[in-house]
């Protein structure tokens, strides 16, 4: 979701003698101070001309002078108020400039305002809709903010670029499908949204008697994996959407369509996590290697894994620039003897910035050997932490209930919405967001502490003591003692928070106490924990099978075959 990058009619306004900073605006978004000497100059004598304060406004964003670009919007939209006739379109799009700055200065109450105002007078502009849509999103106001998404909604420049327009069938707004109908999702969005919003699928498969996923390259063996019981999925290809008849679906539905089909919202959002899974054979090979590595160190380390900037975004450079924290800022964490660090970043030209680094401080590069997320996943599993930018990867892992610390810029992204340190949608999430725009440092220093605490916390455990309570607990559930088994399990996680079979037999003793949903939830931390437990995910899939929530079950089943291309039933 973005906005676009300057609006069609102010562009139409601005006349020849600066058509070279309209250009410069337009082409080259990352050097935006060359177009502001020329505005300037126009408006010093054409104050009242409001498509130059329009651009003067997205000049000094573009430069993050957010207080300017402020009074440069306000200015722009008392001239367009004072002008008659009055010219809505105009108005219109001063008020979007006030809502862009606003949201840029921290202060998206004001923002959200002001972006109504935006699309009262100009209800059909798919900008105004977008920014008013992230608005609410930010707000928690889900319902309403995803419908207007869906209503503005464009395709990310790329990654349909070989789909010529509109698939051929009809696009599916919820209604209820004939018994035999097909559906194909569409990932038309940034890998990390695809990550974000897969987990929706499994619901869709109770509705349609097919479901296929067009998704990127990338994705594609990931989510076969995790999804293949219940859901094919293809990588994007053009003559998959050309075809007419084989294969065949009788309706489409772009992937960040879903969460307004399925009202979501941030308190009932489906406790889904872990939804993504990685292969079990190329988990282990990377754990052995770990295991080598650290013997040579002298011993096993803290493991944490490292992704520093967002994927590159020609189309959204000032996007990527605001998400991505330089390495060389990171370098306090880096120094830090008593943890293993391993990059997980993605893209050549951001693991190229490793050599700026000292030799010592630098992390294990061994990300530049993983040829897809599947291979990220496998690599991942095996670490005990990641921080993480605001990426496609920080969704990798949030997907896979592993324990995530986010990067998270000032003015925030719409999912993680506004001053949360958690998140709705990844469970095992913790934000760090900027106190002050562009302030890294602060983030760096409160990362640290946070890392002083979970070392601390490392060493507190006491796995001998948290042994012998479990195994009270297993004596007193022999014993149909159950509520002694579980205060058992619950001494047991005291002594020891990570030790996933504590959660699996705490889930267990839930389970036979008549509590399935928290018994879920225990199960379910178990396999965030260890990805490749049989027992959590096998329990899993028979409580949900219980739940009559079959297709869930199913996946979590193939878990436990480490055959997921394959049908499981109970009988």
């Amino acid at each position: 979701m973005h906005t676009a990058e300057l609006n069609p009619e102010v562009a139409r306004h601005v006349r020849t003698p600066f058509d070279q900073a309209v250009r410069l605006m337009l082409r080259q978004p990352a050097l935006p101070a060359q177009a502001e000497p020329l505005l300037l100059q126009l408006l010093a004598t054409t104050p009242h001309d409001v498509p130059a304060w329009h651009l003067l406004q997205r000049s000094l964003r573009l430069q993050w002078r957010f207080d300017e670009a402020l009074a440069a919007a306000q200015r722009g939209l008392t001239e367009a108020l004072a002008q008659l006739p009055l010219r809505p379109e105009l108005v219109a799009a001063m008020h979007e400039a006030c809502s862009q700055s606003l949201a840029d200065l921290g202060q998206p109450a004001a923002a959200l305002v002001e972006a109504y105002e935006a699309l009262a007078l100009a209800p059909e502009n798919g900008d105004f809709k977008r920014q008013l849509a992230q608005a609410l999103l930010l707000g928690g106001d889900w319902p309403d903010g995803f419908a207007l998404y869906c209503a503005a909604r464009v395709a990310q420049p790329g990654l349909l670029t070989p789909v010529t327009g509109e698939p051929p069938w009809p696009l599916w707004r919820g209604e209820v499908p004939a018994a035999d109908d097909a559906l194909l999702v569409i990932a038309d969005q940034e890998l990390g949204d695809t990550l974000q919003f897969v987990r929706g699928l499994l619901a869709l498969r109770d509705r349609f008697a097919r479901v296929t996923l067009l998704c990127q390259p990338d994705t594609q063996r990931l989510l076969q994996h995790s999804l293949g019981p219940c859901v094919e999925c293809v990588a994007l290809a053009p003559d998959l959407v050309r075809e007419r008849n084989t294969p065949s679906w009788q309706w489409h539905l772009p992937l960040l369509s879903l969460p307004a089909i399925l009202a979501y919202t941030p308190q009932t959002l489906p406790a889904c996590v872990p939804y993504l899974f990685t292969e079990p054979r190329s988990m282990r090979a990377w754990g052995e290697r770990l295991a080598q590595h650290e013997a040579a160190l002298g011993g096993r380390r803290l493991r944490v894994g490292l992704v520093w900037a967002d994927q590159p975004r020609p189309h959204l450079p000032d996007m990527e620039r605001r998400r991505s924290v330089a390495l060389r800022l990171l370098a306090p964490l880096l120094a830090r003897t008593d943890v293993l660090w391993l990059s997980l970043q993605q893209g050549a030209t951001r693991l190229a910035e490793l050599a700026d680094l000292d030799v010592a401080l630098r992390p294990l590069p061994w990300s530049a050997e993983c040829r897809d997320l599947a291979e990220t996943a496998a690599l991942a599993a095996n670490l005990d932490l990641i921080i993480s930018a605001d990426s496609s990867v920080a969704h990798l892992l949030g997907a896979m209930g592993r324990p995530v610390w986010l990067l998270n810029r000032f003015e925030s992204e719409w999912r993680w919405l506004w001053r949360r340190e958690d998140s709705p949608w990844y469970p095992t999430m913790r934000i760090f967001s900027q106190t002050r725009f562009g302030d890294w440092a602060n983030v760096v220093d409160r990362v640290a502490r946070a890392l002083d605490a979970l070392q601390r916390a490392r060493v507190r455990c006491d796995p001998t003591n948290a042994a012998r309570a479990l195994q009270a607990s297993a004596e007193q559930r022999e014993a149909g003692r159950l509520e002694q088994a579980e205060e058992a399990c619950r001494l047991a996680l005291t002594l020891a928070p990570q030790w996933a079979q504590a959660h699996f037999r705490l889930g267990t003793v839930l389970r036979e106490r008549g509590r399935p949903g928290q018994a879920e939830a225990s199960f379910r931390q178990a396999l965030c924990l260890q990805t490749d437990s049989a027992d959590a995910a096998g329990s899993l899939a028979q409580l949900l099978l219980a739940q009559g929530r079959c297709n869930e079950a199913e996946v979590y089943a193939c878990q436990v075959l480490g055959c997921p291309g394959q049908r499981w039933r109970v009988v």
